[in-house]
């Protein structure tokens, strides 16, 4: 178990309870129970586990922001541009077409747009992650998502198997999901693997995104520098 090591203001006990009121006994519990409850290095755990999970933000989002793009043109190229609401689509992916429907629904009650741009962009990581799953293997991924990751190919000279594309974003999303949601990531074994991986699947998809992720993976890398074992505590 890793906390960072930087230098912190000294805090009294009575700013470190404020601080700790503030973030909520239950919140702050598991943070207290990896720093053997020492409270200021609690504190300066939590603190760092914010700052990664602010610095992962950018890396999160370019990956997610491509990830949804690759899929949604191969998709266009298969069953038209406006994908989302044909039939044809609908009758392939019946329960992703569902989700479609109620992303019109949610759209139309707060009296947006209901265009293929802003429906695309606003189907949750979970939709297109989704895609990838092996039930549909034969018709979504056989018929375009094979095509979504031509780097890939270019890389490895081969086709990427559906397998291995579903479990590098199926990872994606759940680490993820702890992060936007504010969890806890300290705990997770290997970070820096969790970083590579959104480095690596760049690469897979548009020629120039990995260099950009991987500059704007930066501030995470000088997190993950700053850690120490507190175990030992």
């Amino acid at each position: 178990m890793q906390a960072h090591e930087v230098t912190k203001p000294e805090r009294s006990s009575e700013e470190i309870q404020q601080l700790v009121e503030a973030i909520s006994a239950d919140r702050f519990a598991t943070y207290l129970a990896a720093c053997h409850d020492d409270p200021a290095k609690a504190l300066h755990l939590y603190e760092w586990n914010a700052d990664l999970c602010g610095a992962l933000y950018a890396p999160l989002q370019i990956v997610e922001v491509a990830f949804r793009n690759t899929l949604h043109c191969q998709l266009a190229v298969a069953y038209g541009p406006n994908w989302p609401v044909s039939p044809a689509f609908s009758t392939v992916a019946p329960a992703l077409g569902v989700i479609v429907a109620d992303v019109e629904l949610s759209l139309a009650r707060d009296r947006r747009s209901i265009d293929i741009p802003t429906i695309v962009a606003s189907l949750h990581f979970g939709f297109w992650d989704r895609m990838l799953n092996k039930e549909y293997k034969d018709s979504l991924w056989s018929k375009a998502l094979y095509r979504s990751f031509p780097e890939y190919e270019a890389r490895y000279k081969k086709k990427i198997e559906r397998k291995i594309a579903a479990n590098a974003f199926r990872e994606i999303r759940l680490f993820r999901n702890r992060v936007f949601h504010h969890k806890p990531i300290f705990r997770r074994r290997s970070l820096r693997d969790d970083l590579q991986l959104l480095i690596e699947t760049a690469a897979w998809m548009y020629p120039g995104l990995e260099p950009w992720i991987t500059q704007r993976s930066e501030p995470c890398i000088r997190l993950l520098n700053n850690l120490i074992d507190v175990s030992e505590s």
